[in-house]
C-alpha cells in the first residue's frame, strides 16, 4: 500500500525563537486539517510564576531551570503521544526543550539523557521534523528573550539535533524560503511525497 494518510501526519516544527514557527504551524494545521499543539514552554514558565522568558532566565536558579525544562520536555512529549493517532502539527518539538536546557547550563548528564529520549521519541512519533532557520530579526512580544547570541546558539543546536535525527533515519525538512506562502508550499510538497512512499 502507499504511505501514510495526509490527515494523520505527525509534523513537528523546530527552530529558535522568533523564526515564524507558530505562524507556519497555524497555516499548516488549517491547510492539512490537523490538530495544532500549541507551544508548551510559555504555559509551563508562566505557571512557575514567571512573566517572561527574560525574567525566568535571570531569576531562576539552576535547579529551578532544570525542573522547568524537564516539565516542558515531558509536557511536549505527552501532548505529541496523546495526539499521535490522529496526527498533529506541533509548534515546537521535543528537541527545542533540549536545546534551551543546554543553553541554560543545566547539568549535562540531564541534558544528554533528555536528548537521547528526544531522539527515540521523535523517531517513533514524527513523520516529519521541520527545521526553521533564522531568516529575519526577532520581534519583541514581551515574553521571549530577544538577545541575538542566545537565539543563534539555540539555532545552532537545533541544526545539529536535526542532523542527528536524520542520520538515525528520521525525516527532516529545512525551510529554504522566507514567505509564509512559500514555506507552506515547501512542507506540502514534502507531505505529499511522504504520503506516496510505501509504508
Amino acid at each position: 500500500g502507499t504511505g501514510k494518510e495526509i490527515d494523520a501526519m505527525r509534523i513537528a516544527i523546530c527552530g529558535t525563537h522568533g523564526v515564524g514557527k507558530t505562524t507556519l504551524a497555524k497555516a499548516l494545521s488549517e491547510r492539512l486539517g490537523l490538530r495544532m499543539i500549541d507551544e508548551v514552554a510559555r504555559t509551563v514558565i508562566k505557571s512557575a510564576g514567571y512573566q517572561s522568558t527574560r525574567e525566568y532566565i535571570e531569576q531562576a536558579d539552576k535547579s529551578e531551570k532544570e525542573r522547568i525544562q524537564m516539565d516542558i520536555f515531558e509536557l511536549q512529549r505527552k501532548r505529541e503521544t496523546d495526539f499521535a493517532e490522529r496526527g498533529f502539527v506541533s509548534d515546537r518539538s521535543v528537541f527545542d526543550a533540549v536545546a534551551y536546557a543546554w543553553e541554560y547550563e543545566i547539568d549535562m548528564r540531564v541534558v544528554y539523557n533528555m536528548l537521547g529520549r528526544a531522539i527515540s521519541h521523535a523517531l517513533n512519533e514524527y513523520d516529519l521534523l521541520v527545521y526553521v532557520p533564522i531568516m529575519f530579526g526577532v520581534e519583541d512580544d514581551g515574553f521571549r528573550d530577544t538577545k541575538d547570541y542566545l537565539r543563534r546558539c539555540i539555532d545552532s543546536l537545533l541544526c545539529d539535533f536535526t542532523c542527528a535525527y536524520e542520520k538515525l533515519g528520521g525525516r527532516a525538512l529545512r525551510i529554504k524560503f522566507e514567505s509564509l506562502e512559500d514555506r507552506v508550499k515547501e512542507v506540502m510538497e514534502e507531505v505529499e511525497y511522504l504520503a506516496k512512499l510505501p509504508l
